[in-house]
């Protein structure tokens, strides 16, 4: 089926039950939007007096100093206008919610975007289908440590400023990605829970994708 009569039959009112549409999650964006930059905000607030306190002072009063200063005025510059980033693209998103839309059907594999862009894959076609960055422990309740969307913004703060000391192995960003065996090149689905829960995505590609070649055997 090619990808416009998917899309057409996707946004009707005649969608087969074995089909799967999500639209864009207008209030999970708007929510991640009001949270990063409420953490943005944060994040200005103290860069300001880290800057009037550590400026030029620290860095004329020896090496150890300067390093510090430079380091505190790098980890606290990069949540506030890292956070800034992520909410200015979240309300690029909504102005574009209309646009968006991600079809999985048993045969297909479609997701479209603003400016008409498309990405169709066959199901028979997909294969390594990964999720990586999200916990998924039963029932799927570690997983949430992915979205950030109802995170206040002290946590988020926390959070993202623990990624740059953890002696752990570092959090990598929650993705679910898939092969596209045609032309051996890897598909990102999602990289947040914008459609719906990543681990869900998963779990419907996985169960389609595996159909299929049980189909095929017989």
């Amino acid at each position: 089926m090619d990808a416009q009569a998917i899309l057409e039959t996707a946004r009707s009112n005649n969608v087969p039950d074995t089909w799967n549409v999500w639209p864009l999650r207008v209030e999970r964006v708007r929510r991640s939007a009001l949270g990063w930059a409420t953490c943005a905000l944060v994040g200005l607030i103290l860069l300001v007096p880290i800057m009037i306190v550590t400026i030029p002072y620290d860095f004329t009063h020896g090496v150890g100093l300067s390093v510090f200063a430079t380091l505190l005025l790098a980890l606290v510059g990069a949540v506030a206008f890292g956070s800034l980033g992520i909410a200015a693209y979240d309300v690029w998103r909504l102005t574009h919610a209309n646009e968006y839309l991600l079809v999985v059907t048993p045969d297909d594999y479609l997701r479209v975007g603003p400016r008409d862009k498309q990405t169709h894959v066959p199901i028979e076609d997909i294969a390594h289908v990964t999720m990586r960055g999200v916990k998924v422990n039963a029932p799927y309740d570690a997983m949430r440590e992915a979205d950030f969307s109802n995170m206040s913004a002290w946590k988020r703060l926390s959070r993202v400023a623990g990624n740059f000391y953890s002696p752990r192995e570092p959090k990598r960003a929650p993705v679910l990605a898939f092969m596209d065996t045609r032309t051996n090149t890897e598909v990102v689905v999602a990289t947040d829970s914008s459609f719906d829960e990543i681990a869900t995505l998963e779990q419907v590609i996985s169960y389609l994708v595996d159909a299929k070649k049980r189909s095929k055997v017989r």
